[in-house]
Parts: C-alpha cells; structure tokens; sequence
C-alpha cells in the first residue's frame, strides 16, 4: 500500500528552492565580488510595508543593485502547464480583501518607490512548463510579446 504524504509537495517545493539558493550561493562563492549578500524569503529593507511578493531569493550585487527571484514549483511540471490565466488570476489579499493575480502582485512589488533604480533584475523560475499561449511568446527564457504572433 503506497501512501502519500500530504505535506510532501510543499516540501518537494521547498527542496527546488533549496537548489536554487545552493546555485546562487555557489555562483557568489566562484565570483566572491559579484555580490554583497544573498538572502532568503525576505524583502528589502527599504520595503517598510511588507507588501512585496518578489520574496524568495534577494541578491544585493557589487554595484548595490537587487536580483529578485520568485520561484514557483510545479508537482507534475508537464501536467498543469502554466497558462496566462495562471498568472492573471485575481486572488484574495491577505490585506484588505482586494484581489490581486501573480502579476498584479509582482508589477506593484517591482515598481515599489522606494525601490526605484535598484532593481537589476526580476526573475520568474520554475520547473513548470508553458502551455503553447506562453512558449509561442519566449525569446531566449523571456517572455517577448511585441512582434509575436501566436501559433494557431
């Protein structure tokens, strides 16, 4: 009889995070001047509201400039492929009952002010795969949309 651990798959998503970190690490080990420090599930200090969902892995770069990386892991990464409505799909607020998708989420997280010029870059990673309305749209792992046009 096989049974399943019901917090097996929050952990397996914690175990990808977890490899993610170690890599970061690793790089800023090999490249000991390419960063300042690296932190986990956290915000930036100058974020006083905690309103900040791009919170998984912050990097702080020699130049003082932030790396942010969000990482989304899927149990089966071929079944359940993400979607644009995976990422547009408004949910409840822990805050004030709004509702607000992935990307609302990450776009106010992005454009915080007190953030403004320090953002190098944003990252979206997982081991999910796109569903073709996204993978029509990647150029070299991002995301294209101007000039595309989608496969029928």
């Amino acid at each position: 009889m096989t049974r399943k651990n019901p917090v097996s798959s929050i952990r397996r998503g914690f175990e990808y995070q977890d490899i993610w970190d170690l890599y970061l690490c690793a790089d800023w080990l090999k490249n000991p001047r390419k960063f300042k420090w690296i932190w986990f599930e956290t915000v930036p200090n100058e974020v006083q509201d905690r309103d900040f969902h791009l919170d998984d892995i912050l990097l702080c770069d020699a130049e003082d400039s932030y790396l942010l990386y969000q990482i989304k892991y899927k149990q089966d990464p071929s079944a359940g492929k993400w979607s644009w409505d995976d990422f547009l799909k408004q949910e409840k607020s822990k805050k004030g009952g709004l509702l607000l998708s992935l990307i609302q989420k990450w776009f106010k997280s992005y454009f915080k002010p007190a953030l403004e010029g320090r953002i190098r870059t944003a990252s979206f990673v997982t081991n999910g795969l796109a569903k073709d309305e996204i993978s029509d749209f990647l150029n070299a792992s991002f995301v294209q949309i101007l000039g595309k046009t989608s496969r029928k």
